[in-house]
């Protein structure tokens, strides 16, 4: 792995170390220092790091490879809504906003990392929750997001995404528990204000800026989903025979009022009846007429 570095130490002069050579040197670098971490191959490797003798390594190759930096090898793109944050063996020195292509010296233990600080959204689907009244419920939401401290977002945590998507689960299970399913249906907008605002404050550790949260979907657990359904079916048909038993009592009382004079009280209390059954009945009703015989002979 290290024989270039030790035949560039005893044979090589700068002066002979071509354009090709130095970039097989930093090749051979970069898979020294993923050696490093085979232990855990998806972890960022940050330049604190890095051993002793990794340093030097890099600062060796630095020393022989900086005449190539005059022929463009420093140059750095950022692209529109990216940043790039620069660190120096693990000291923070800064962040690149400048959009285009620009230069600067590429000296060995430098490290950059690219940050996207556009608008963001994170889908976070069935949160199963249990509501205030002790139902479960499942939920899902859709949380809205731009980073605005591209340092804090690098430095200040290990996994980004991660930790965002942690915390948005988190700040639903927090809040929602607080209500009940109706309250929920009924003061969406309060709810939806009250979640980006708690995301707020657990994502603020991370540079991110919550701009909105919102409910897309609500539904009872499975387990009690059908029993729920029932349940509201019977409140909505409670509510329905409710208005046609005000409605009937109110044409009763108009009837009543214009004809009541050529009516005896029985004749009221048999007409009351028979409209009652009449208006409030569940099914269509087929109206009869009782006919008394007659006492004359044909």
């Amino acid at each position: 792995m290290l024989s270039r570095f030790n035949l560039l130490k005893s044979k090589v002069s700068i002066s002979s170390i071509t354009n090709v050579q130095c970039r097989t040197l930093a090749s051979d670098l970069n898979r020294h220092v993923n050696l490093t971490n085979q232990s855990e191959p998806h972890k960022k490797i940050l330049p604190q790091d890095l051993s002793i003798t990794e340093k030097t390594i890099g600062t060796l190759a630095n020393v022989l490879c900086s005449p190539l930096h005059l022929l463009g090898y420093g140059f750095i793109m950022v692209q529109p809504n990216w940043v790039k944050v620069s660190t120096y063996f693990g000291k923070y020195t800064g962040v690149h906003y400048k959009e285009g292509t620009s230069w600067r010296f590429n000296v060995m233990g430098q490290s950059l990392y690219d940050v996207y600080v556009g608008h963001q959204s994170i889908k976070l689907e069935n949160s199963k929750i249990i509501d205030k009244n002790g139902n479960p419920i499942v939920v899902s939401c859709i949380m809205n997001y731009n980073i605005t401290n591209p340092e804090q977002y690098i430095l200040g945590i290990s996994d980004g995404g991660s930790f965002i998507v942690n915390q948005g689960d988190s700040v639903v299970k927090s809040v929602i528990s607080q209500y009940s399913y109706d309250e929920l249906r009924g003061n969406n907008t309060n709810v939806n204000m009250e979640l980006a605002e708690k995301a707020n404050n657990m994502l603020s550790v991370a540079g991110v800026n919550v701009s909105s949260f919102m409910i897309t979907d609500m539904n009872y657990a499975k387990e009690i989903a059908t029993a729920m359904l029932v349940k509201q079916q019977a409140g909505a048909y409670i509510i329905a025979r409710t208005e046609i038993a005000d409605a009937a009592t109110s044409i009763i009382d108009n009837i009543i009022k214009y004809y009541g004079s050529v009516l005896t009280k029985e004749d009221q209390a048999d007409l009351i009846k028979k409209l009652l059954v009449v208006i409030t009945s569940g099914s269509s009703v087929q109206p009869t007429m009782s006919v008394s015989d007659s006492s004359s002979k044909l």
